[in-house]
């Protein structure tokens, strides 16, 4: 019965990370983001805008730090694509996640995390080379790195007496 009980709040853990990404990436593609970077260049012709430098971007509800960001525009100037590379942080309310890159697909509905991926929520942990997130069909694809393996660190909550 125990293993039953951990094997549903394992799986409320994946869910509730599922569903915070699937929120920040509506929040990041469609609500007002402040960036600041030591510096920017837009390319006009591939619609690209490179954000260098200690960037950081947030808003009311998240904040996303890394060495770079790349923006790419559809043809309505529309953002279809962020991708942050070295040492990527993001925050939100309840998840901390770091890898070396992060990659937002809108056109695709997928994020992708890569290098050294850790996620937190609580202080519960996801760890692996490699983090896919189909953030439309709530489902979430972990890979090991050739030296390690995924690692999961549950802490179940405490009972009151």
């Amino acid at each position: 019965m125990n293993n039953i009980f951990m094997a549903t709040k394992l799986l409320m853990i994946f869910f509730l990370i599922t569903i915070s990404v699937d929120v920040m990436a509506k929040e990041v593609i469609n609500t007002p983001i402040r960036v600041q970077a030591d510096s920017m260049k837009y390319f006009g012709k591939d619609k690209r805008s490179v954000f260098s430098g200690n960037v950081i971007s947030f808003n009311e509800t998240f904040n996303l730090t890394s060495d770079s960001v790349t923006v790419l525009l559809d043809d309505n100037l529309t953002i279809w694509k962020i991708i942050s590379d070295g040492n990527v942080n993001f925050k939100t309310d309840d998840i901390i996640s770091t890898a070396d890159t992060a990659e937002l697909d809108e056109r695709s509905k997928v994020i992708i995390l890569q290098g050294g991926v850790k996620v937190w929520q609580a202080e519960n942990l996801l760890e692996g080379d490699k983090m896919t997130i189909y953030y439309e069909e709530n489902k979430i694809l972990i890979d090991k790195g050739t030296d390690s393996r995924v690692n999961i660190l549950f802490k179940p909550e405490k009972k009151e007496e």
